[in-house]
C-alpha cells in the first residue's frame, strides 16, 4: 500500500462529490470525461502519465430536479441486493453489477481515447462507488486492463467466490485492491454476511409476501451471500493508526505466533513488567477477524445511537473526508 497514493485517490474520491466536473482535488487532469450510469457520475480523466476513474457514491439531493431523479436512480440500484449468478462462477450484487455492465464498454472506450496502452490506471470510488469501482477492477482485470484500485467505504458486494478472486493466497493473479475503512463507520457492515445471518430479514420479508402482492424470492437469505473484497485497510478514527489484514491462511502460516504474543502483552501488561509492546513484531489482523472486529463495533455504535436520539451521528464515520486528512499523516 502506498500512503501517497492512497491519500490523493481519497482526495479524488471526495472530489467527485463535487458537481463541478473539473474537480479532482490536489491533482489536476488535462482531459476529463463523465459518464452516467443509473445516476451515479463517473469521471475519466487522464494527464500525460496516468488515468483516474472515480466512482462518486450516493449523493440525494431533492432539487434541482435532475439531481432528484439521478438520487431515485441510486437508490434503485443501492437497494436492489438480490444476487445474480455471473457465468456460474459467483454472485454479486445486482444493482451495482447492471449499473457498471451498462457503461462498461463506454469505460473502456473511453479509456482507449485517454491512451490507455501508454498510462497507468487507477480506479477509485466511495460508498457506493467504492462498491461499483472494485466491480469495475475486476471486469477490467478480465480484460488484461491492469489498474490499481483504492476504494473507501465499501459495502459488501458479492459472495465468497467472488471475493476469491481479490485474495493472493487463493490466485497468484488476484485482481489488485485496497479497502479503507474509517472509524464505526456502518455502510461497509451493509447486507447480510451470510445466508444464515440474513433469517431474520427473510421473515420479514415473507411478512410483507403474506400481506402485499409482492414476490420478494430474489432477496431472502437462500439467494443472497456477502463478504467483503480485498484486504482491509482500518484507521482508527481516535488514534490515527492504521490497521491491516491478510488472508487466514497466509496469517496461521507464517503471522501467528508473533500476533498471539503481541496480544498477551497488551492483554495482561503485568506479567511483562515494563516490556515495551512497541518491539514486539509488529503483524497484520487476519482478514476475517478484523472485519468480523470491525462490524460488531459499528453494530454497537449504531445501537448507542439510537439509545441516545443521536440519529445523525450514525453516519458520522462515513463522510469521505476523513480519508485524506487520516492518510495524510501515514504520508508525511
Amino acid at each position: 500500500m502506498n500512503p501517497f497514493i492512497a491519500k490523493i485517490l481519497a482526495s479524488i474520491s471526495e472530489a467527485s462529490y463535487n458537481p463541478t466536473r473539473e474537480a479532482f482535488g490536489p491533482w489536476q487532469p488535462h482531459y476529463v470525461d463523465e459518464i452516467k450510469t443509473y445516476g451515479f457520475i463517473v469521471r475519466v480523466a487522464s494527464n500525460n502519465e496516468v488515468i483516474v476513474v472515480s466512482f462518486r457514491g450516493t449523493d440525494l439531493a431533492m432539487k434541482p430536479l435532475d439531481r432528484f431523479f439521478d438520487s431515485v436512480g441510486q437508490m434503485i440500484a443501492n437497494l436492489d441486493y438480490s444476487q445474480l449468478i455471473v457465468n456460474d462462477e459467483f454472485r454479486i450484487h445486482r444493482g451495482y453489477w447492471r449499473a457498471i455492465s451498462d457503461i462498461f464498454d463506454t469505460l473502456v472506450t473511453t479509456l482507449v481515447k485517454h491512451g490507455l496502452e501508454k498510462k497507468q490506471v487507477f480506479v477509485t470510488g466511495h460508498s457506493a462507488g467504492a462498491a461499483m469501482a472494485t466491480i469495475l477492477a475486476f471486469l477490467l482485470h478480465r480484460n488484461d486492463i491492469q489498474t490499481e484500485t483504492y476504494v473507501y467505504s465499501s459495502p459488501r458486494i458479492g459472495d465468497s467466490h467472488f471475493s476469491s478472486f481479490f485474495d493472493a493466497s487463493v490466485y497468484s493473479n488476484a485482481v489488485p485492491l485496497k479497502r479503507f475503512e474509517f472509524g464505526l463507520d456502518p455502510i461497509p457492515i451493509l447486507f447480510p454476511l451470510s445466508p444464515s445471518l440474513a433469517e431474520y430479514a427473510s421473515t420479514a420479508l415473507d411478512f410483507l409476501e403474506q400481506h402485499l402482492p409482492l414476490n420478494l424470492a430474489m432477496y431472502k437469505s437462500s439467494a443472497v451471500e456477502y463478504l467483503h473484497a480485498a484486504p482491509l485497510f482500518f484507521i482508527d478514527s481516535e488514534t490515527g493508526e492504521l490497521q491491516s489484514s491478510v488472508p487466514l491462511e497466509d496469517f496461521l502460516a507464517t503471522r501467528a505466533a508473533d500476533w498471539l504474543a503481541e496480544k498477551v502483552a497488551e492483554l495482561w501488561p503485568e506479567i511483562f513488567g515494563d516490556l515495551d509492546n512497541s518491539n514486539l513484531p509488529w503483524t497484520e489482523v487476519p482478514k476475517e477477524i478484523l472485519d468480523a472486529k470491525r462490524g460488531v463495533d459499528a453494530v454497537f455504535n449504531i445501537a448507542d445511537c439510537i439509545r441516545n436520539g443521536a440519529i445523525k451521528e450514525v453516519f458520522l464515520h462515513h463522510q469521505v473526508e476523513y480519508f485524506p486528512t487520516f492518510l495524510s499523516r501515514l504520508d508525511s
